[in-house]
């Protein structure tokens, strides 16, 4: 490694050695190799640091160095050619010895984002475009009036999603019920002119050709997910095509070229490399050799086996960690996503891309999608996940704090946990295990006999599945072996469920580089094809429009027309699918979890604590000795340089008892350091120097514990152990228990018929919006004019599904006379042409504690309606894009006005949203998040002069802003006579709450009011605006 020696130190010698022994890794072919594919960039570097280490660009290229070589000497996880992968058997012995570098082989390939943009580049040549067959889009699903489908949109480098609606016609029917078995579009064209002999051919085919540029119809041309790896995929394609022979010569002669480069031992020089970038030149999509190659690095026939007694062991700590982990964060989008199904389907059997339609039907996990925002005041910003954060609090964490509390002043490091622990941590509700799940892991032991013995060790990482084959996927390509093995595990898993069919979920992502780790062969019977290519033939693949979805007790069941049998999705690839893709694949992907989960020890309440133990059951660790370093103290690091910053690291060290092998973790990612090492300690403080907070951890396996052996020396080891369920002892799922809903609080009531009338209307959030600029707005205009109610207000909700809450006031007789069969006209249109879903009359309860009490809500509710009719104003004088971007700064405006209006000084608004600021900072976890706090910084930055000079303006200004300028001046006319109202009720005590608690209530109404949806995201970044204005204007004086 890079220390210095024993004991480690700081000086020009201990960094010379270092340095020499880095160069002589560097010097290295197979380093020089295993450099230049992760970055070309760095390899290029390399001439820079070796004559001049100590200069600025010398060690950024020296701490990079550093980096590869800690992942090349410390992790096990498969990366280019810096670690490798091969499979291993359970026997009657434990055998840990490998071969050398000399047995390894490479698997290159290019870059999936590669090939898919040169397939579509290719297949959009006018005279290939002519040969190809066109299929309807597997995203389209009809509905009476439409035809709804997905979109890809390209700006620059991003590619994004839109959903899309078109008006249905005998022609698309014709043209899209003809696609569906694939046609040229020619032959599309051909169709319609058949059926209407009045229809020139270049009418038809310039219709045919809309359709295939509004990707209704897309081409059979995309290298398959599932199936031949792409470059071989796409020669088939290319050699059936004459326009491009051409083209096919060049990939057959670059997938030789790469062919020939796996032959060769690892070593090969840039060059080689390069040849094949060369050899792509001149075809229609760049070439840049940094993004170009995927390699694996493969042990055939590694003999590694593991015995039975090692994983009877493993099973064990299984057991632990299901005890232990609740099943409620695995499966709480899904119970949502049921619970909204049952209410608004009941007990039917719906279209599976009706129900998941985030407008026409109920949408899958809005919420739960980080970064999934819409609206342009949140695009640019990352939420962090919610969820494990909010850990609850229960019995388990103070008896965790306690067993937490005896460690430290035992003085010890490990917290070993006993059968009565356990049992004391089990949760009421635990994980339920899947039929076929897998483990991943490190093995530790002196030797293979040692572990032969029950001398060994077992880090749990943490369990996976269904199925235990799913981190198994991408690496099954150029690796027959382990196909095979897959394969079978996969049979095993359906042989389970005989009278259903699985099938392979498969869907390209908007970040095509994604294909790298989808790619896989074909490894079951069935495919479910979504925004995706298939490898397999046409009667095998089952698409969305296919599929049927109801609930049968706690499970939602997928049934496919065309075969008749329930369908069970899986995704056999470690693609995050919760971060990325359409609400489609993620509800898919997700439904796998109600046939169970897998888990991990966490800490919960406890994870940000600065030091907790290492956690072991048995031989299990199920946790690593844990150090969070706060800002404080990695400025304290970062502030010195040299000798100093070396010294000031070791202090901590020996403060709080690090050993001299830890790593830094970023989320899964882990990087070894050795504390004894300038180098490596210089590298580790530059990473987190601007960090509010670094999570350290002890290495494992230690240098001592590494039982994997190989003719050039040991090896840290990664293991992945896929196990399926016996069937003589499957279990019966349990059923999840329903929640009772909490009995409704006693408030003051107005039914239908009196002089309250409610409505509900059900639909989309963009269609409300839509709907309130357009004939709802128009109709509530005029029953408001005509004197028919004397006031109302709307407010957008879900419960769970969106919709518009409606609420007149007024004489009942003319409520029920004029007012509601008007609104009940408009709203039927709305029902008939399918934008919304439902129309319902219902009890306004009043919120009477929440206003201020019997004093306060009628007030209030004079407040409603003087911000509702602001509101409607906003939202009718600012539609699309460019109006979303003004309504969110006009806003901004409303909400400082409201606090003015209610008499509120500076200070006192400041006080207000600052701590609504700090209210929605907790709910979204972002105040430990450093990077959202800089996103929102950043973004300030940008808007603080708009924004300073939207709230100075006065109500005669001029321009855009001016409608949204005078809605606020007329609400404010009518507000501030309310406000004194309400005031002397405060100073008489008549109020339940405080103003300023009233004003948090009136913002929050005001917002969703305004904006179309995502509210909460909204409110807070808004908050956070305000918070920083106000913060400013009070320190100018003003």
């Amino acid at each position: 490694m890079l220390g210095a020696g024993s004991g480690g130190g700081w000086s020009d010698e201990a960094l010379r050695r270092s340095r020499e022994r880095l160069r002589q890794w560097v010097e290295e072919p197979v380093v020089r190799e295993a450099l230049f594919l992760a970055s070309p960039s760095l390899d290029e570097s390399l001439s820079i640091w070796l004559s001049a280490p100590e200069s600025e660009r010398g060690q950024k290229v020296e701490r990079s160095l550093v980096r590869y070589f800690s992942r090349m000497a410390g992790r096990a996880t498969p990366f280019g050619l810096f670690a490798s992968n091969g499979v291993g058997r359970v026997d009657t012995a434990t055998r840990l010895s490998i071969g050398g570098r000399g047995t390894l082989r490479k698997h290159t390939r290019l870059d999936a984002e590669y090939v898919w943009s040169l397939a579509e580049a290719l297949q959009r040549q006018p005279e290939v475009r002519e040969s190809l067959r066109f299929f309807r889009s597997t995203s389209i699903h009809a509905t009476p009036n439409q035809y709804r489908y997905v979109e890809a949109r390209q700006s620059g480098e991003k590619r994004t999603y839109g959903l899309v609606a078109v008006a249905r016609s005998s022609h698309l029917d014709a043209v899209l019920e003809r696609a569906r078995t694939g046609a040229t579009l020619a032959e599309l064209a051909q169709l319609l002119v058949d059926a209407e002999p009045d229809l020139s051919l270049e009418e038809a085919r310039q219709y045919i050709e809309s359709l295939a540029e509004s990707q209704l119809l897309e081409p059979e041309f995309a290298p398959p997910l599932t199936g031949p790896e792409p470059v071989p995929a796409l020669l088939t394609q290319t050699r059936r095509l004459a326009p491009l022979a051409s083209v096919s010569e060049r990939l057959a002669s670059v997938q030789a070229m790469l062919q020939k480069m796996d032959e060769m031992a690892p070593g090969l020089g840039p060059e080689s490399y390069r040849e094949v970038a060369h050899a792509l030149e001149g075809l229609p999509v760049p070439v840049e050799v940094g993004r170009l190659f995927q390699v694996d690095t493969l042990r055939p026939n590694a003999g590694v086996t593991l015995s039975q007694r090692v994983t009877d062991e493993l099973l064990r700590g299984v057991e632990v960690i299901r005890r232990i982990t609740p099943r409620t964060e695995t499966l709480e989008p899904l119970r949502q996503f049921r619970e909204r199904f049952v209410a608004r389907y009941e007990e039917r059997s719906v279209p599976l891309l009706e129900a998941l339609d985030e407008e026409r039907g109920i949408g899958f996990a809005l919420d739960a999608r980080p970064g999934a925002a819409t609206g342009p005041l949140l695009q640019g910003f990352a939420f962090p996940l919610r969820g494990r954060d909010q850990a609850r609090v229960d019995r388990r964490w103070p008896y965790l704090l306690r067993l937490v509390d005896s460690v430290h002043r035992g003085g010890r490091q490990e917290l070993a946990l006993t059968p009565e622990d356990v049992d004391a941590l089990e949760v009421e509700d635990p994980i339920q295990l899947p039929d076929s799940l897998g483990l991943a892991g490190t093995l530790a032991g002196r030797s293979a006999e040692a572990v032969d013995r029950g001398e060994f060790r077992f880090l749990l990482d943490f369990l996976y599945g269904p199925s235990g084959a799913t981190l198994l996927g991408r690496f099954c390509q150029g690796d027959p072996e382990l196909t095979a093995l897959v394969r079978q595990h996969l049979e095993a898993e359906e042989a389970l469920r005989p009278h259903a069919v699985f099938a392979e979920v498969v869907h390209m992502p908007d970040d095509r580089r994604m294909g790298n780790i989808l790619g896989r062969p074909n490894l079951r019977r069935h495919d479910l094809v979504f925004m995706g290519q298939s490898g397999l033939p046409g009667e095998a693949r089952i698409e969305p429009e296919d599929l049927l979805l109801s609930v049968e007790g706690t499970r939602l069941v997928l049934r496919s027309r065309r075969l008749g049998k329930e369908v069970i999705p899986r995704l056999t690839s470690a693609h995050n699918f919760a971060m990325y893709g359409l609400g489609v694949y993620r509800f898919l992907s997700i439904l796998q979890a109600q046939d169970g989960q897998g888990g991990a020890f966490h800490w919960g309440l406890l994870q940000h604590s600065p030091f907790l133990p290492r956690v072991t059951y048995r031989k299990m660790v199920l946790s690593l000795a844990r150090w969070n370093v706060d800002r404080a103290q990695l400025q304290e690091w970062s502030r010195p340089q040299g000798a100093e910053r070396f010294e000031a690291v070791q202090r901590f060290r020996q403060a709080m008892r690090l050993p001299r092998w830890i790593c830094l973790r970023d989320g899964d990612n882990l990087l070894p350091i050795d504390l004894d090492s300038p180098l490596s300690v210089n590298t580790l403080v530059h990473l987190v120097k601007d960090r509010s907070l670094a999570t350290l951890e002890e290495m494992f396996p230690g240098v001592d514990e590494l039982p994997v052996e190989g003719s050039d020396g040991r090896y840290v080891n990664s293991l992945v152990i896929p196990f399926v369920r016996a069937p003589a002892t499957q279990p019966s799922a349990p059923a999840t228990p329903r929640e009772r809903p909490a009995p409704p609080p006693l408030r003051r009531r107005f039914p239908p018929g009196s002089e309250w009338l409610y409505l509900k209307l059900y639909a989309g959030a963009a269609s409300v919006d839509r709907l309130l600029r357009n004939e709802l707005g128009d109709t509530i205009r005029e029953v408001l004019a005509s004197g028919a109610a004397d006031r109302w207000f709307f407010l957008r909700y879900r419960d769970p599904d969106f919709h518009l809450r409606l609420r007149f006031h007024g004489d009942p007789s003319r409520l029920q006379s004029e007012v509601w069969p008007r609104l009940r006209d408009t709203c039927e249109k709305v029902l008939e042409e399918g934008t919304g879903w439902r129309l319902q009359l219902d009890t306004y309860e009043r919120e009477v504690e929440r206003y201020g009490g019997p004093a306060g809500i009628e007030l209030a509710e004079e407040l409603f309606a003087a911000d509702s009719s602001a509101a409607l104003e906003l939202v009718r004088a600012y539609g699309g894009d460019r109006g979303a971007d003004l309504r969110w700064r006009l806003l901004l405006k409303g909400m400082d006005l409201m606090l003015d209006d209610l008499g509120l000084p500076l200070a006192e608004r400041l006080s207000v949203v600052q701590a609504m600021r700090t209210g929605f900072g907790a709910e979204f976890s972002v105040d430990r998040s450093t990077r959202f706090e800089e996103q929102l910084s950043q973004r300030m930055r940008r808007e603080r002069k708009v924004l300073e000079t939207i709230l100075s303006a006065g109500q005669a200004s001029t321009g855009p802003l001016q409608p949204g300028l005078a809605a606020f001046q007329q609400r404010s006319a009518r507000v501030k006579p309310v406000a004194e109202r309400l005031r002397l009720a405060a100073e008489q005590g008549a109020l339940t709450v405080s103003i300023k608690g009233l004003a948090e209530s009136l913002l929050h109404m005001q917002v969703n009011r305004v904006l179309a949806d995502e509210h909460r995201r909204h409110e807070l970044i808004l908050y956070d605006f305000l918070t920083r204005l106000y913060r400013s204007a009070l320190a100018r004086g003003r």
